[in-house]
């Protein structure tokens, strides 16, 4: 049965994918949008783009810190 560390490891690396693809559609229909020339929507986007990726990069962040504290508490056990 593999770790459960390489488990929440592969989940966070999922997500990482996930969310950053999710976070950069709005920033390509914002950029999109500025080349079209409605200026008020796509700044919206890609201000809403810039929270995005600041949520998931945050969200990455905490999670890849309690894996290492989870791994770091394993392996100083016996």
């Amino acid at each position: 049965m593999p770790d459960e560390v390489e488990i929440f490891r592969n989940g966070i690396r999922r997500f990482r994918t996930g969310g950053l693809a999710v976070a950069v559609l709005p920033l390509v229909l914002g950029i999109t949008l500025l080349l079209i020339g409605d200026r008020a929507i796509a700044v919206q986007m890609i201000i809403l783009s810039v929270i995005l990726l600041f949520l998931v990069l945050w969200a990455i962040n905490c999670a890849e810190d309690v894996v290492s504290k989870l791994q770091a508490r394993r392996s100083g056990r016996p």
